[in-house]
């Protein structure tokens, strides 16, 4: 008797548990959302450290951001905010927007900052003056007076691409307004690449510069300029183009290209070594 109950004993013991973990992992992966968007929900995101730009551990968590409009110099700003905490001002490339940072700017709002995608002026829904420079001074009253609408005295400053020498070259110039900085795929130094030279010159050509700031220029720039096999979905191309649909716009565009000197570009290569910013 007792032989028999303890073998079945350890029968038992082995055919259960080994049905409830398998039912248990199935059922893991069958109720797991798919996406790299899940977040495990017994595991709370944890603050980031007090003063740094991290991003959230875990995914999945997002602050909407919202559009706020503000007038500097006479010119009507577009910016994408969202969040608080330690402010953090996104700026974007050519030919974007704060577009760009729709979703990263969301998830840093969610890990406790406040975030500002600013559309820098002949960008996304900011006005697009033809009578602009689109110089580095230009664009450092533009910074310098749009944290002093908002009230911000110092902030962290992430930059992409063209947004890199224009917010670098207000950094280098105002140090005492940025707490850290952040470099995302960007120019800083005066020898350009390759790729930035032929692009620079193309804008110049009569044949080539009016098919750059195209619909189709642009799709081909959001295409060829993404790191995915497939390039940018319609979605994203469709939202690059917005901003440009008509001639005055895409003229704008392709001054904010031409406005910034290589002078600046040496300034930034002076000024950076110096400047003591994480």
């Amino acid at each position: 008797g007792p032989t028999r109950s303890a073998a079945e004993g350890r029968a038992q013991n082995r055919k259960g548990p080994t049905r409830s973990a398998a039912e248990g992992r199935a059922l893991n992966r069958k109720d797991r959302p798919r996406g790299h968007g899940w977040t495990r929900p017994d595991l709370p995101t944890p603050p980031s450290p007090q003063g740094t730009l991290a991003r959230p551990r875990y995914r999945g968590r997002m602050t909407e951001l919202t559009s706020h409009f503000t007038e500097v110099d006479g010119l009507r700003l577009h910016s994408l905010q969202g969040g608080e905490g330690e402010p953090v001002l996104l700026l974007h490339g050519w030919p974007t927007s704060s577009f760009l940072y729709r979703k990263v700017g969301a998830q840093l709002a969610a890990s406790g900052r406040r975030v500002i995608a600013l559309d820098l002026p002949g960008f996304g829904r900011s006005d697009k003056p033809l009578d602009a420079s689109y110089s580095f001074r230009f664009f450092d009253r533009t910074l310098s007076g749009f944290l002093d609408a908002l009230g911000i005295a110092s902030t962290g400053l992430v930059v992409h691409d063209l947004g890199g020498p224009i917010g670098l070259h207000w950094m280098v110039h105002n140090p005492e307004r940025v707490s850290r900085v952040a470099l995302l795929n960007t120019l800083v130094y005066p020898r350009p690449s390759w790729a930035v030279v032929a692009f620079v010159v193309a804008s110049y050509l009569p044949l080539l510069r009016g098919a750059l700031v195209s619909p189709w220029g642009l799709r081909l720039a959001m295409r060829v300029g993404t790191e995915t096999p497939q390039g940018s979905s319609d979605e994203v191309v469709a939202g690059v183009q917005a901003p440009f649909v008509d001639k005055a716009a895409r003229k704008a565009l392709l001054k904010a290209a031409h406005g910034l000197h290589p002078g600046g570009m040496k300034s930034i290569a002076t000024l950076l070594p110096q400047t003591k910013i994480p």
